[in-house]
């Protein structure tokens, strides 16, 4: 990334507009703003926040992909976010705001305003600003470099966490349910019966 600047390149999102703007050439003195300004024209989820079990996946698999290494964003970036899940900073993420096929936009910025020292977020039990939540646990706050901002919220990892959760929930329902029918069946001293081969069931 830093190369392709170095050269001049136009690339969009980050030495271009986003979208409709993308016509509009960002000079190199901008760069930071405009991903800083793309976290925050883009916090604006509504809704309840998602609870902590829920940020945590997000914020899990948000750092499993940007670890990858095909972002282009720098190791710090990964680091701070690795931080924030090891020390208990959630990021307070509205349920609602997503377009879904084109990213978790609107959640993600949620996120990655508090990397930045701005938004809301959780620590140890409390609810504060996102600066001051990381000023208590320690954490630097983090200027976004070029791409970084785009970086951090463009991915569906909201929706891939709420879906995990939801199947991991779905198995263990299913398991607690065997288990309850079972131990009724036997209460009632039931019949074996229908549970032979041939309805493809097994005891």
């Amino acid at each position: 990334m830093e190369r392709a600047l170095r050269k001049g390149e136009k690339i969009y999102g980050v030495t271009t507009g986003f979208g409709l703007l993308s016509d509009q050439i960002i000079s190199l003195s901008q760069i930071e703003a405009l991903q800083r300004n793309l976290i925050r024209s883009h916090s604006v989820g509504i809704g309840p926040s998602f609870d902590e079990t829920t940020t945590r996946a997000i914020m899990v698999l948000r750092a499993n992909v940007l670890a990858m290494d095909i972002q282009g964003v720098r190791f710090v970036v990964v680091k701070r976010l690795i931080e924030m899940i090891n020390k208990g900073v959630h990021p307070l993420i509205p349920e609602q705001g997503s377009v879904g096929a084109s990213g978790d936009l609107a959640p993600l910025a949620h996120l990655a305003s508090v990397l930045i020292g701005e938004g809301k977020a959780v620590f140890q039990g409390r609810g504060m600003s996102g600066k001051k939540a990381m000023e208590k646990a320690g954490i630097p706050i983090l200027t976004l470099s070029s791409k970084e901002g785009l970086a951090l919220i463009n991915g569906t990892q909201v929706m891939t966490a709420v879906g995990l959760l939801a199947v991991l929930r779905a198995e263990r329902l299913c398991k607690v349910a065997d288990i309850g029918g079972a131990c009724t069946l036997d209460a009632l001293k039931g019949s074996l019966t229908a549970q032979g081969p041939e309805t493809g069931a097994t005891l």
